[in-house]
């Protein structure tokens, strides 16, 4: 008797944690990239003690702190953003492809990245505050 069984197919949203080593040209090797036609993929890998938080799509995948070695990768259809605490404490790769740290040490940075690749972050929504009205 053969016996089958179904394994999920992860999301776009889904988070693969990967222990690498501090060097950056592990970024590429110790991360699976299955990026699908038409999704953006981003890798981060620390090399120090960093705050992070991963918008995909319009949505906070992730919000913490990253130490030494820590490594994930995200995928979305349209848009990722990573907004770091210091640029210099993360190194990232887009669809396979080494971009290197994310800025200067001790900068708080924010980069996004599109399938077609690397674009300006969007501006946030600023609440819109009550125009006082003229008193007669």
């Amino acid at each position: 008797m053969t016996r089958t069984r179904s394994v999920p197919t992860p999301s776009p949203t889904t988070l693969v944690v990967t222990p690498v080593g501090t060097s950056l040209p592990n970024i590429t090797t110790s991360v699976k990239l299955t990026t699908s036609v038409g999704y953006v993929q981003v890798a981060l890998a620390a090399t120090e003690h960093v705050w992070v938080r991963v918008t995909t799509d319009g949505r906070t995948a992730f919000e913490g702190l990253f130490k030494p070695g820590d490594a994930l990768n995200w995928e979305a259809k349209e848009m990722i953003i990573v907004e770091v605490g210091n640029g210099a404490g993360l190194a990232a790769s887009f669809n396979g492809k080494p971009v290197g740290v994310l800025g200067p040490r001790g900068q708080v940075v924010a980069r996004a990245w599109t399938p077609s690749g690397e674009t300006s972050v969007p501006p946030k929504p600023t609440a819109s505050l009550p125009t006082p009205s003229p008193t007669p």
